[in-house]
Protein backbone atom coordinates (compact mmCIF):
# COMPACT_ATOMS: atom_id res chain seq x y z
CA UNK A 1 0.00 0.00 0.00
CA UNK A 2 2.98 2.25 0.03
CA UNK A 3 2.28 3.33 -3.58
CA UNK A 4 -1.40 4.26 -3.10
CA UNK A 5 -1.66 5.50 0.49
CA UNK A 6 0.27 7.30 3.16
CA UNK A 7 0.01 6.37 6.86
CA UNK A 8 0.08 8.96 9.63
CA UNK A 9 -0.05 8.43 13.41
CA UNK A 10 -3.35 9.43 14.95
CA UNK A 11 -3.89 11.29 18.17
CA UNK A 12 -4.71 8.07 20.02
CA UNK A 13 -1.64 6.30 18.86
CA UNK A 14 -3.14 4.52 15.90
CA UNK A 15 -2.00 4.75 12.31
CA UNK A 16 -4.38 6.50 9.77
CA UNK A 17 -3.89 5.89 6.05
CA UNK A 18 -5.01 8.46 3.34
CA UNK A 19 -5.23 7.38 -0.31
CA UNK A 20 -3.07 9.46 -2.77
CA UNK A 21 -5.30 8.90 -5.82
CA UNK A 22 -8.19 10.93 -4.44
CA UNK A 23 -5.94 13.84 -3.53
CA UNK A 24 -4.46 13.98 -7.02
CA UNK A 25 -7.90 14.06 -8.58
CA UNK A 26 -8.91 16.96 -6.36
CA UNK A 27 -5.73 18.87 -7.36
CA UNK A 28 -6.46 18.44 -11.08
CA UNK A 29 -10.03 19.65 -10.64
CA UNK A 30 -8.85 22.73 -8.78
CA UNK A 31 -6.37 23.61 -11.58
CA UNK A 32 -9.08 23.18 -14.28
CA UNK A 33 -11.45 25.41 -12.30
CA UNK A 34 -8.81 28.14 -12.01
CA UNK A 35 -8.10 27.93 -15.78
CA UNK A 36 -11.78 28.31 -16.66
CA UNK A 37 -12.12 31.30 -14.35
CA UNK A 38 -9.01 32.96 -15.85
CA UNK A 39 -10.21 32.38 -19.43
CA UNK A 40 -13.59 33.85 -18.58
CA UNK A 41 -12.00 36.95 -17.09
CA UNK A 42 -9.77 37.41 -20.14
CA UNK A 43 -12.66 36.96 -22.58
CA UNK A 44 -14.79 39.35 -20.60
CA UNK A 45 -12.08 41.98 -20.68
CA UNK A 46 -11.58 41.43 -24.43
CA UNK A 47 -15.28 41.65 -25.21
CA UNK A 48 -15.74 44.69 -23.02
CA UNK A 49 -12.92 46.64 -24.60
CA UNK A 50 -14.04 49.49 -26.88
CA UNK A 51 -12.86 50.40 -30.39
CA UNK A 52 -9.15 51.06 -30.86
CA UNK A 53 -7.13 52.89 -33.53
CA UNK A 54 -3.42 52.79 -34.29
CA UNK A 55 -1.29 54.69 -36.83
CA UNK A 56 1.99 53.08 -37.88
CA UNK A 57 4.58 54.93 -39.99
CA UNK A 58 6.96 52.99 -42.23
CA UNK A 59 9.85 53.78 -42.39
CA UNK A 60 10.58 56.09 -39.47
CA UNK A 61 13.80 57.57 -40.91
CA UNK A 62 13.71 59.00 -44.44
CA UNK A 63 15.25 61.70 -46.60
CA UNK A 64 13.53 64.71 -48.08
CA UNK A 65 11.06 63.64 -50.76
CA UNK A 66 11.03 59.95 -49.83
CA UNK A 67 7.74 58.11 -49.57
CA UNK A 68 6.31 57.16 -46.18
CA UNK A 69 3.40 54.77 -45.67
CA UNK A 70 1.00 55.49 -42.84
CA UNK A 71 -1.00 52.37 -41.93
CA UNK A 72 -4.23 53.21 -40.09
CA UNK A 73 -5.79 50.19 -38.33
CA UNK A 74 -9.14 50.19 -36.54
CA UNK A 75 -10.50 47.42 -34.31
CA UNK A 76 -14.22 47.39 -33.43
CA UNK A 77 -15.96 44.82 -31.19
CA UNK A 78 -18.23 42.55 -33.13
CA UNK A 79 -21.87 43.67 -33.01
CA UNK A 80 -21.15 47.29 -32.08
CA UNK A 81 -21.10 48.82 -35.57
CA UNK A 82 -24.18 48.69 -37.80
CA UNK A 83 -22.18 49.63 -40.89
CA UNK A 84 -18.64 50.14 -42.16
CA UNK A 85 -16.59 52.78 -40.34
CA UNK A 86 -16.04 56.17 -41.96
CA UNK A 87 -12.37 57.00 -42.54
CA UNK A 88 -11.25 60.60 -43.24
CA UNK A 89 -11.83 62.20 -46.63
CA UNK A 90 -8.24 63.00 -47.46
CA UNK A 91 -7.16 66.19 -49.17
CA UNK A 92 -3.75 67.15 -50.48
CA UNK A 93 -1.91 67.29 -47.15
CA UNK A 94 -1.85 65.60 -43.74
CA UNK A 95 -0.12 67.94 -41.34
CA UNK A 96 3.26 68.73 -42.92
CA UNK A 97 3.11 65.72 -45.26
CA UNK A 98 1.96 65.82 -48.86
CA UNK A 99 -0.51 63.02 -49.63
CA UNK A 100 0.46 61.12 -52.76
CA UNK A 101 -2.14 58.34 -52.58
CA UNK A 102 -4.85 57.09 -50.23
CA UNK A 103 -5.75 53.43 -50.56
CA UNK A 104 -9.15 51.83 -50.14
CA UNK A 105 -10.44 50.88 -46.70
CA UNK A 106 -9.89 47.13 -46.31
CA UNK A 107 -11.81 44.77 -44.05
CA UNK A 108 -9.30 42.31 -42.60
CA UNK A 109 -10.23 38.71 -41.80
CA UNK A 110 -10.60 38.09 -38.06
CA UNK A 111 -11.65 35.01 -36.08
CA UNK A 112 -11.90 36.77 -32.70
CA UNK A 113 -14.48 39.08 -31.17
CA UNK A 114 -13.07 42.12 -33.04
CA UNK A 115 -13.66 43.41 -36.58
CA UNK A 116 -10.49 44.85 -38.13
CA UNK A 117 -10.21 47.59 -40.79
CA UNK A 118 -7.12 49.10 -42.44
CA UNK A 119 -6.19 51.96 -44.79
CA UNK A 120 -2.76 52.82 -46.19
CA UNK A 121 -1.92 56.47 -46.95
CA UNK A 122 1.28 57.31 -48.86
CA UNK A 123 3.00 60.58 -47.87
CA UNK A 124 6.01 62.61 -48.89
CA UNK A 125 7.79 64.99 -46.49
CA UNK A 126 9.95 67.97 -47.44
CA UNK A 127 10.94 69.54 -44.12
CA UNK A 128 13.99 68.23 -42.35
CA UNK A 129 14.03 67.28 -38.68
CA UNK A 130 11.52 65.44 -36.54
CA UNK A 131 7.95 65.62 -37.83
CA UNK A 132 4.74 64.38 -36.23
CA UNK A 133 1.38 63.89 -37.90
CA UNK A 134 -1.83 65.21 -36.29
CA UNK A 135 -4.41 62.79 -34.88
CA UNK A 136 -6.94 61.06 -37.11
CA UNK A 137 -10.66 60.97 -36.26
CA UNK A 138 -12.81 58.06 -37.44
CA UNK A 139 -16.57 57.61 -37.16
CA UNK A 140 -18.28 54.33 -36.26
CA UNK A 141 -22.05 54.14 -36.86
CA UNK A 142 -23.89 52.27 -34.09
CA UNK A 143 -27.55 51.52 -33.45
CA UNK A 144 -28.00 54.59 -31.22
CA UNK A 145 -25.34 57.09 -32.30
CA UNK A 146 -22.19 57.70 -34.34
CA UNK A 147 -19.09 57.12 -32.25
CA UNK A 148 -16.02 59.26 -32.93
CA UNK A 149 -12.64 57.81 -32.09
CA UNK A 150 -9.40 59.80 -32.37
CA UNK A 151 -5.90 58.39 -32.64
CA UNK A 152 -2.81 59.65 -30.90
CA UNK A 153 -0.23 61.86 -32.58
CA UNK A 154 1.66 59.75 -35.12
CA UNK A 155 5.41 59.91 -35.14
CA UNK A 156 7.89 61.30 -34.79
CA UNK A 157 9.50 60.86 -38.19
CA UNK A 158 13.12 61.80 -38.77
CA UNK A 159 13.59 63.51 -42.14
CA UNK A 160 17.20 64.00 -43.24
CA UNK A 161 18.47 66.41 -45.86
CA UNK A 162 19.84 65.20 -49.18
CA UNK A 163 22.47 67.97 -49.15
CA UNK A 164 25.98 67.25 -47.91
CA UNK A 165 26.44 67.78 -44.19
CA UNK A 166 27.32 71.36 -43.35
CA UNK A 167 26.34 72.76 -46.75
CA UNK A 168 23.10 74.65 -46.24
CA UNK A 169 23.06 76.82 -49.38
CA UNK A 170 25.11 75.20 -52.15
CA UNK A 171 26.31 77.45 -54.92
CA UNK A 172 24.56 76.86 -58.25
CA UNK A 173 26.55 75.13 -60.92
CA UNK A 174 27.49 77.07 -64.06
CA UNK A 175 25.25 76.50 -67.07
CA UNK A 176 26.31 73.54 -69.17
CA UNK A 177 26.94 74.07 -72.89
CA UNK A 178 24.32 72.78 -75.34
CA UNK A 179 24.65 69.10 -76.10
CA UNK A 180 23.58 67.59 -79.41
CA UNK A 181 20.81 65.06 -79.03
CA UNK A 182 21.16 61.75 -80.87
CA UNK A 183 18.81 61.19 -83.78
CA UNK A 184 16.83 58.05 -83.09
CA UNK A 185 15.55 55.38 -85.43
CA UNK A 186 11.98 56.66 -85.19
CA UNK A 187 13.01 59.99 -86.71
CA UNK A 188 14.43 58.34 -89.83
CA UNK A 189 11.35 56.14 -90.25
CA UNK A 190 9.08 59.17 -89.94
CA UNK A 191 11.19 61.13 -92.42
CA UNK A 192 11.08 58.25 -94.93
CA UNK A 193 7.29 57.93 -94.69
CA UNK A 194 6.77 61.68 -95.11
CA UNK A 195 9.12 61.77 -98.11
CA UNK A 196 7.34 58.81 -99.73
CA UNK A 197 3.97 60.53 -99.24
CA UNK A 198 5.27 63.77 -100.77
CA UNK A 199 6.69 61.95 -103.80
CA UNK A 200 3.42 60.10 -104.35
CA UNK A 201 1.42 63.30 -104.18
CA UNK A 202 3.83 65.03 -106.61
CA UNK A 203 3.56 62.14 -109.07
CA UNK A 204 -0.24 62.30 -109.00
CA UNK A 205 -0.21 66.06 -109.59
CA UNK A 206 2.18 65.72 -112.52
CA UNK A 207 0.01 63.00 -114.03
CA UNK A 208 -3.11 65.14 -113.78
CA UNK A 209 -1.28 68.08 -115.30
CA UNK A 210 -0.05 65.95 -118.18
CA UNK A 211 -3.58 64.71 -118.88
CA UNK A 212 -4.91 68.27 -118.92
CA UNK A 213 -2.13 69.42 -121.23
CA UNK A 214 -2.78 66.52 -123.57
CA UNK A 215 -6.45 67.41 -123.71
CA UNK A 216 -5.59 71.01 -124.56
CA UNK A 217 -3.20 70.04 -127.35
CA UNK A 218 -5.82 68.02 -129.28
CA UNK A 219 -5.83 69.21 -132.89
CA UNK A 220 -8.88 71.31 -133.61
CA UNK A 221 -10.71 70.04 -136.73
CA UNK A 222 -12.92 72.27 -138.83
CA UNK A 223 -16.52 70.98 -138.41
CA UNK A 224 -17.46 71.36 -142.08
CA UNK A 225 -14.23 69.71 -143.29
CA UNK A 226 -14.78 66.78 -140.88
CA UNK A 227 -18.36 66.39 -142.16
CA UNK A 228 -17.23 66.30 -145.79
CA UNK A 229 -14.56 63.71 -145.03
CA UNK A 230 -17.13 61.56 -143.20
CA UNK A 231 -19.59 61.78 -146.12
CA UNK A 232 -16.83 60.74 -148.50
CA UNK A 233 -16.18 57.62 -146.35
CA UNK A 234 -19.92 56.83 -146.26
CA UNK A 235 -20.00 56.57 -150.07
CA UNK A 236 -18.29 53.20 -149.82
CA UNK A 237 -21.04 51.77 -147.52
CA UNK A 238 -23.36 49.44 -149.48
CA UNK A 239 -25.91 48.53 -146.76
CA UNK A 240 -28.67 51.18 -146.75
CA UNK A 241 -29.51 51.01 -143.00
CA UNK A 242 -25.83 51.35 -142.02
CA UNK A 243 -25.54 54.25 -144.45
CA UNK A 244 -28.49 56.06 -142.83
CA UNK A 245 -27.14 55.41 -139.30
CA UNK A 246 -23.72 56.75 -140.28
CA UNK A 247 -25.25 59.80 -141.88
CA UNK A 248 -27.26 60.59 -138.70
CA UNK A 249 -24.17 60.16 -136.49
CA UNK A 250 -21.90 62.33 -138.60
CA UNK A 251 -24.53 65.08 -138.80
CA UNK A 252 -24.86 65.04 -135.02
CA UNK A 253 -21.07 65.23 -134.64
CA UNK A 254 -21.00 68.22 -136.97
CA UNK A 255 -23.63 70.03 -134.90
CA UNK A 256 -21.75 69.20 -131.69
CA UNK A 257 -18.46 70.63 -133.03
CA UNK A 258 -20.18 73.64 -134.50
CA UNK A 259 -22.42 74.59 -131.58
CA UNK A 260 -20.37 73.18 -128.69
CA UNK A 261 -22.73 70.64 -127.08
CA UNK A 262 -22.83 66.81 -126.96
CA UNK A 263 -25.09 66.36 -129.98
CA UNK A 264 -24.00 62.75 -130.61
CA UNK A 265 -25.51 61.74 -127.24
CA UNK A 266 -28.62 63.96 -127.61
CA UNK A 267 -32.04 63.05 -129.00
CA UNK A 268 -33.55 64.75 -132.01
CA UNK A 269 -35.89 66.74 -129.78
CA UNK A 270 -32.97 67.99 -127.66
CA UNK A 271 -31.06 68.99 -130.79
CA UNK A 272 -34.08 70.93 -132.12
CA UNK A 273 -34.32 72.77 -128.76
CA UNK A 274 -30.62 73.65 -128.92
CA UNK A 275 -31.01 75.00 -132.44
CA UNK A 276 -33.88 77.21 -131.27
CA UNK A 277 -31.82 78.48 -128.33
CA UNK A 278 -28.97 79.42 -130.64
CA UNK A 279 -31.45 81.28 -132.91
CA UNK A 280 -30.36 79.34 -135.98
CA UNK A 281 -32.16 80.49 -139.11
CA UNK A 282 -35.20 78.43 -140.02
CA UNK A 283 -33.75 77.79 -143.49
CA UNK A 284 -31.06 75.66 -141.79
CA UNK A 285 -32.82 74.40 -138.64
CA UNK A 286 -35.88 72.92 -140.42
CA UNK A 287 -33.95 70.77 -142.98
CA UNK A 288 -31.59 69.50 -140.21
CA UNK A 289 -34.53 68.53 -138.00
CA UNK A 290 -36.35 66.88 -140.93
CA UNK A 291 -33.27 64.86 -141.95
CA UNK A 292 -32.70 63.62 -138.37
CA UNK A 293 -36.38 62.59 -138.13
CA UNK A 294 -36.13 60.61 -141.42
CA UNK A 295 -33.01 58.87 -140.10
CA UNK A 296 -34.68 58.04 -136.77
CA UNK A 297 -37.73 56.62 -138.57
CA UNK A 298 -35.51 54.32 -140.65
CA UNK A 299 -33.30 53.22 -137.70
CA UNK A 300 -35.98 52.69 -135.08
CA UNK A 301 -39.36 52.40 -136.90
CA UNK A 302 -38.03 50.31 -139.83
CA UNK A 303 -39.70 52.58 -142.38
CA UNK A 304 -38.84 52.26 -146.07
CA UNK A 305 -35.69 54.05 -147.02
CA UNK A 306 -36.27 57.20 -149.09
CA UNK A 307 -32.79 58.08 -150.24
CA UNK A 308 -34.08 60.87 -152.47
CA UNK A 309 -35.71 62.66 -149.53
CA UNK A 310 -32.54 62.24 -147.43
CA UNK A 311 -30.38 63.58 -150.21
CA UNK A 312 -32.70 66.56 -150.65
CA UNK A 313 -32.59 67.38 -146.92
CA UNK A 314 -28.81 66.93 -146.81
CA UNK A 315 -28.36 69.24 -149.77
Amino acid sequence: MSSTARCQPSCIGRVRCQPLVGRRRRSFGLVALLFVVFAGVVCGQESGRGPGITVTLKPRQVEVGDRVKAVIELSVPTGVAVGPPLFPTWGETWGEGEILAAGEVESLPSSGPLALYRQVVTLSLFRTGEITLPPVTLEIPTASEVLQITSEIAGPLTVASVLPEGEQEPAPKPPAPPRPLPVGERFWWTLALVAAGCLTAAALLLRQRAVRMAARTVTTVDPLTALRQALTRLQSVDEPVALIAGLSLELRRYLGRRLGFPAAESTTTEIRRRLQERAMPAALAIPIDTLLKHCDAIKFAQRPIALDACATDLA
